[in-house]
This record gives structure tokens, sequence and C-alpha cells, in this order.
């Protein structure tokens, strides 16, 4: 994993005493850049999505039926982000994975035939993958459900080795202590951005 992606799981969720390897630190840089600063590589960014209504939808499995919710904006956002990275290091290194069923479904209509890996944080754990966008769905009020689950959160922070991009709303993210601090930290780093993240050529990872 990237330094830059191990900066905050680490020092939040550890103290500080996980440490990036030093075979890693020589890793060419990925291709994720800041829209303000298209040339400069970034490991990780939050893309700001504006409040749009979610839905909530049926989910029927072979063994379940449940209410999950999605949120159809924030799903085509990521998908053409996840697209544009595709094009340029193929489907099968790049991910996307949310906290809710139904954005998954969303999600693999939209990818179908592109290589690019959709799915849930709980089944990521154990998986990496060289570019992974977080799709968070909520911008309503009310209780946050599985977002509000640090030990989520860490695992869906620590799937990226080279670039991440969290998308979602942070005036509801900000109503969760962990996710604050990770919006500071961001803020802090200057990787907040309001339009979406340019994906580089050239010689890159």
């Amino acid at each position: 994993m990237h330094e830059d992606l191990n900066a905050f799981p680490a020092a939040y969720f550890y103290g500080g005493r996980v440490r990036t390897d030093p075979g890693i630190l020589a890793r060419a840089p990925g291709r994720l850049a800041h829209p303000g600063r298209p040339s400069k590589p970034e490991a990780l960014l939050f893309w700001s999505s504006p409040s749009a209504p979610e839905q909530i939808s049926q989910v029927r499995t072979a063994s379940s039926s449940a209410k999950s919710r999605f949120n159809p904006a924030e799903a085509v956002r990521a998908a053409e982000l996840a697209k544009a990275l595709a094009a340029k290091v193929g489907g099968q290194r790049v991910a996307i994975l949310t906290w809710y069923n139904a954005q998954v479904q969303q999600l693999n209509e939209i990818l179908e035939g592109t290589g690019v890996y959709v799915g849930g944080v709980v089944s990521s754990q154990g998986n990496e993958w060289d570019y992974v966008l977080l799709s968070t769905v909520r911008s309503t009020p009310g209780g946050l459900g599985a977002l509000e689950d640090e030990h989520l959160l860490d695992v869906a922070l620590t799937r990226a080795r080279l670039g991440m991009c969290v998308l979602g709303t942070s005036e509801t993210l900000r109503r969760i202590t962990a996710w604050s601090c990770f919006l500071d930290h961001c803020e802090a780093k200057q990787l907040v951005t309001g339009s979406q993240p340019v994906v580089l050529g050239g010689d890159l990872r």
C-alpha cells in the first residue's frame, strides 16, 4: 500500500504503529490526480458529492431478500472514473467497493463487460487492487448504519495499492467521528475535489 494511503489508517486505527515497507516507497506513482493539480499524481482523493436523493430497493439473493440503499448519481460518477482508469490500466486492476448491496447491483449493471470488480466492503477483506473507488452512498439525515462501523472503514481504506478515490457527501459523513477525522486529513492534505479526478497517461503504474 502506498505510503500516502497508509498515513490515515496507520495514525487513526493503529496509533502510528504500522509502517510502509521500504520496497513500496520505490514504486512508481499511480495515475490519479487532483483536477487542480492535473500533472501531480495523488494516491488518495476524496471526491465530494452534492446531496442527492438516496433510494431503497429490495435486493434478492439465492438465500434471502433485504432492503438496501443506492445512490444512482454517485454510481454514475464512480463508474465513469472506473472506466477511465480501466482504459489506462485494465479493468482487472480496478475495483469499486461500497457498503450497500443495492449500490453493488447498480454499479454491476453500468460496468458490465469492463472487467472492473464491484463488491461489498465486507467481502473485500483479504483482497487488494491497484485502484479502489469507495462509494459511500448516503446523503440524507438519520443513522448511517454500516458506515458507522470503524472496522469496516479500516478495511475499506486499506484495499488499494496505488490509488484510492472516496466518493461521498462531506456533510453527511461528518456525523461520524472516524469519517470526520478522515475528512480533516484529506482537507489538510488538499485532497478534496468537487469534480472528477484526472486519470494520468504516460509511463506510470
